[in-house]
């Protein structure tokens, strides 16, 4: 979880900070899966696609459910 916030911690404007929170964590995504091809002493394209795919469609699934959820919700009431 320091990594995107890490990523995200200094930039203001939401659709920018999606994009780095995106690239940041893609690239953390990439570089173990990179080390877990090392580890386990296979070929690294395919721990790297398979940890970056992985996480690609956690990302996109928390948050489109994030997003389903507080849309759903009007905390200006409270």
């Amino acid at each position: 979880a320091v990594v995107p916030l890490l990523g995200a911690a200094f930039v203001k404007d939401y659709k920018v900070r999606l994009g780095v929170v995106f690239g940041v964590v893609s690239f953390a995504l990439f570089v173990f899966g990179g080390l877990s091809g090392v580890i386990g002493k296979a070929p690294l394209v395919k721990p790297c696609l398979r940890v970056l795919i992985g996480g690609w469609l956690a990302m996109f699934l928390t948050f489109g459910l994030a997003k389903l959820v507080n849309h759903g919700v009007d905390l200006t009431h409270c």
